[in-house]
Order: C-alpha cells, then sequence, then structure tokens
C-alpha cells in the first residue's frame, strides 16, 4: 500500500493507534520516516517514568533532551531527588498528572513557581512540603497552581486537618486519596469542608498480614473504613501505588476509576432502596 491510497489523516490515525500498542512498535514507526516521527513522537515521549531513569541513558537528565521533548511530557513519575528535577520541569509546559515521589530534601517550595505556570490536574506529593511553613492553608489554596487541579494524592503523614485545611478551599477537587494513617478528625472534616468531592480514597501503608493481602490493581477491593460513616464516597484500597499509577497514565482502570465505580455502585444501591 502506498501513501496515496489512503487519506493523510487517515494514516495518521493508523500509526497513532499503532504507535500506541507498544513502546517498541512507536520507535519503530518513528524510524520509518520523518512524517511518522513527528506523529509518534508525542506519543513516545507523553508518560516520563522517572524510576527508571536508573537503568537508562543518564541523557534524559540533560536540560537539552528536556527542552526538545518535554512538551510531549503529559504524565510524569519522578522518584529520584527532587532536585534533579526542578531545571527541568519548565520544559513540561503540557505536563496535567505529576506524582513527585521523591527521595532527599523535604523542601519543595521551588516547584511552587513552575507548578503555578503549569497548573496540573492531577498532583502526587506531599503537598506542605511545598510552603515554607509546612502547612497548606486557605490562603495557600488561593494559588493558581491549585486552580484546576480535580484529583490529588497526599502522600505525606498529616496528624491535623489545620495542616492541610486549605484543601477544602480548592475549586475544581472531585477526587482525594491519602496514604499511610488517616485519623478520624481528617477523615470527617474532608467530608464537611471539601464540597465538590467525589471520592475519597484511602491508601494504608501498613505491611501486609497473613490474611491481609495485597491486591494487584486489576482485583483490588473496596473495603468500607468507618462502620458508623454512611457517607459513600469512602473507600479504602490496598494496592501497589507504582503499578496504579502506570496503568492509570496509559488510560486503564487505576483506583480513581474502581474507586469511582464502588462509589456509583452504592449510590445506585442506595436509591432502589
Amino acid at each position: 500500500m502506498q501513501m496515496d491510497d489512503l487519506p493523510l489523516e487517515l494514516w495518521q490515525t493508523i500509526v497513532e493507534i499503532s504507535a500506541s500498542s507498544s513502546s517498541s512498535q512507536a520507535a519503530s514507526l518513528s524510524e520509518v520516516s520523518g512524517l511518522f516521527h513527528s506523529w509518534v513522537r508525542p506519543i513516545q515521549f507523553r508518560i516520563f517514568q522517572g524510576y527508571k531513569l536508573r537503568v537508562t541513558s543518564p541523557g534524559f537528565l540533560e536540560a537539552a533532551w528536556f527542552e526538545k521533548n518535554g512538551k510531549y511530557i503529559q504524565d510524569l513519575i519522578w522518584e529520584l531527588e527532587a532536585r534533579q528535577l526542578l531545571p527541568l520541569l519548565s520544559s513540561c509546559p503540557n505536563l496535567q498528572n505529576f506524582a513527585l515521589w521523591y527521595s532527599g530534601d523535604d523542601d519543595l517550595s521551588s516547584f511552587l513557581p513552575i507548578l503555578t505556570t503549569i497548573q496540573p490536574r492531577r498532583l502526587s506529593l506531599n503537598l506542605p512540603a511545598l510552603f515554607s511553613d509546612s502547612l497548606f492553608t486557605r490562603m495557600h489554596a488561593q494559588d493558581a497552581a491549585f486552580r484546576n487541579l480535580t484529583h490529588l494524592d497526599l502522600i505525606s503523614n498529616i496528624d491535623e486537618w489545620a495542616e492541610i485545611e486549605g484543601i477544602g478551599e480548592l475549586p475544581s477537587l472531585t477526587h482525594l486519596a491519602y496514604s499511610g494513617e488517616f485519623p478520624l478528625e481528617i477523615v470527617h472534616a474532608v467530608l464537611k469542608y471539601c464540597k465538590t468531592l467525589q471520592v475519597l480514597v484511602l491508601l494504608p501503608t501498613l505491611l501486609p498480614q497473613p490474611d491481609w493481602p495485597v491486591f494487584e490493581p486489576e482485583t483490588v477491593k473496596g473495603i468500607e473504613f468507618d462502620a458508623n460513616s454512611d457517607d459513600p464516597r469512602i473507600v479504602v484500597f490496598v494496592c501497589r501505588f507504582r503499578e496504579d499509577w502506570e496503568k492509570g497514565a496509559q488510560g486503564g482502570k487505576d483506583m480513581w476509576l474502581m474507586a469511582e465505580e464502588i462509589v456509583a455502585k452504592r449510590g445506585k444501591e442506595k436509591g432502589s432502596l
């Protein structure tokens, strides 16, 4: 088949679908021609998995690589030193889903100006560490960095609602996840003050016991958190975090989608009573 046999738009659709099937297929198609390369490149670099840089070329950490390809990155997970990423993030203006699971310094305040420019829709990080006072107050919530935020995964240890009370002011927040121990005071405050919240996912980080298996994301089950609560938005998951993030970035069924299904099912069951 020749290129002239089909409209150019159809060729582009075929190439993009094929490139999305696997990274090896994308790499092969990218070498076919300059035109194919231009179609495939945004797919190749849409998801950036920073933890894989431990075993891949150090060239990916060079500013020149990010200046050339950062515009394609929409989903980024980072588990290396946060300071390594900071000078590179400004080259990712289209970043929408950002997980900063860093090691090293707990001060992330240098990231706030960049996040204010990017305004991502999904964040997974130690939110209070973005501010010098290590709190996320109502005033902090007014920052433009959080204007479009719909999904927030808090990975920090929070003891009191006052430490994160600003999340109650986030205008677009619909999905919130919280890792670690979760005091009831915080759970109840979240449900009371987060007016747009649709789903609250609680993620225990306790080591699994023999009678408490760690479920794969495909088969993870939701369990009730508080037997005294009739709020259908609360879902508790035990899952492998990295694999779950990857599945969501690739358009699969991650904890957010599974929680939505559980909450919707509860709503239907309640409505049928």
